[in-house]
């Protein structure tokens, strides 16, 4: 294994006071053959020391959790997490220990960590793996299992059933038997997790490699039926139609395999999608469903969810944009120009791309016999699209200014409020009436466009 120079010179320097190791999730990427992250040292020097040391050295040093016995010192600006070993107390709040004590075996600290593939401690001096519960078995063997008693660990910390799902999704590894009946049991638990934490472990599943998997994960472990049930009913909520082979909620999870980027809307958009389609269902009289409607509904509970689960306004403004429109574009006949025109909400390259991205998702997610229709109507609509230089009134060659000043050479005072109106005039005549864009144009054609708005109004 190989680590940082800045992470071997911490433990050499630790080790003239007493033991110290690489210790977490960093060594389980090496052994797995992952790039390096964060890069955890944990010690048997007492983090007061600890501090001492490093600042006698001319480092920064940062008491980020001292009361847990972590400081962080920077090191060519880069944070170095260090630990002293510690026992756990009890955790009667299912989070965070009561108290701790300072141990001087690193086996004791290895003990309380919450599974055997993040229980190992290397030793970079000397090429030594520090390894109790077998996790280098555990990852050659692809198994998230717990260290020690499964019920015990979860019960100390409820956030580990998510961690858990996490890494078998991400890492392709299964969850071993007695900690997945331990997670289903205390699943209903979750919820004692600050919604932001849930938040955060979901966000990584969702932008992970493998959101297919961690979504089926989260319903099979019941985990999603109790921090999202507006989620989990999708499982059980069939699509008896000719363009679906899924329930809603495999459905869903096939989109997500298919998104082709990890873009953290697209990827929550394509979460979200059909969240509606339980709530709309019908059933016509020869046994086929409908989800009419269900894009608003489903924008309306991502909002709710996604509000809920303390997410940035940016994903989720973004996450409900795409929801909203996502069952818009499809007819190969549509007028991609007029559409534009009329969604302004939507009119940009970078919105259309994650539009278009969704929805060939969405496309392949459905019954492969209706995959080829849809897949060229996509492609003809993606040509029209790619033809489009003007999205909205920014992309005009004139502006407010240009038009008042124009104007007003001719003897016509422009009102503050018809500047809106004329500017969306001149859009409406460059996308949709193929007006040539540029300046001295727009501006030749401003006055006939301003006196027919004014006509509109009843004002000539």
């Amino acid at each position: 294994m190989k680590f940082s120079e800045e992470a071997v010179f911490i433990v050499k320097t630790l080790r003239d006071y007493g033991t110290a190791f690489v210790v977490g999730g960093c060594v389980r990427d090496q052994i797995m053959g992952v790039g390096l992250h964060d890069e955890d040292i944990t010690t048997s020097v007492l983090p007061q020391k600890v501090s001492d040391i490093f600042r006698e050295l001319g480092y920064p040093v940062i008491p980020t959790g001292i009361k847990h016995g972590t400081v962080t010192v920077l090191i060519n600006r880069k944070p170095y997490e260090i630990t002293t070993y510690r026992i756990d107390g009890n955790y009667t709040d299912g989070r965070h220990p009561d108290s701790i004590s300072f141990t001087a075996d690193v086996k004791d600290d290895l003990a309380r960590r919450d599974f055997t593939i993040n229980a190992i401690a290397y030793d970079p001096v000397n090429d030594e793996i520090i390894d109790p519960y077998h996790g280098t078995d555990d990852i050659r063997n692809k198994i998230v299992r717990a260290v020690g008693d499964p019920d015990d660990r979860i019960a100390e910390d409820r956030l580990r059933m998510m961690r858990a799902v996490r890494f078998a999704a991400e890492k392709g590894m299964v969850i071993e038997p007695g900690l997945y009946r331990a997670i289903r049991n205390y699943a209903h638990e979750i919820t004692s997790v600050s919604a932001e934490r849930i938040g955060e472990e979901l966000y990584k599943m969702m932008t992970g490699s493998d959101p297919r998997e961690a979504l089926i994960l989260l319903h099979r472990t019941k985990l999603l039926k109790a921090f999202a049930p507006e989620l989990d009913i999708l499982f059980d909520t069939p699509q008896n139609n000719p363009h679906h082979i899924y329930d809603v909620g495999h459905h869903t999870a096939a989109v997500l395999k298919g998104c082709g980027s990890a873009d953290d809307v697209l990827r929550f958009a394509a979460l979200f999608h059909d969240a509606g389609k339980a709530e709309v269902r019908t059933t016509d009289d020869k046994g086929i469903d409908h989800f009419y409607g269900h894009p608003a509904v489903s924008a309306k509970i991502a909002l709710q969810v996604m509000r809920r689960l303390k997410y940035s306004n940016r994903l989720i403004d973004g996450t409900v944009l795409l929801v909203k429109h996502h069952e818009e574009i499809g007819d190969a006949k549509m007028n991609m120009a007029k559409y534009l025109f009329k969604n302004q909400d939507i009119a940009s390259p970078d919105t259309m791309k994650l539009l278009f991205m969704l929805r060939r998702a969405d496309t392949f997610g459905q019954n492969p016999d209706t995959w080829q229709k849809k897949y060229d109507d996509l492609v003809t609509l993606e040509q029209k699209l790619s033809q489009i230089t003007v999205y909205s009134e920014k992309d005009l060659a004139v502006n407010g200014n240009d038009l008042i000043g124009y104007l007003r050479e001719r003897g016509i005072v422009l009102q503050g409020r018809h500047v809106g109106l004329l500017k969306n005039s001149l859009l409406h005549a460059v996308m949709v009436e193929k007006e040539d864009n540029t300046k001295e144009h727009l501006l030749s054609i401003c006055e006939k466009q301003y006196r027919m708005i004014l006509k509109e109004k009843g004002k000539s």
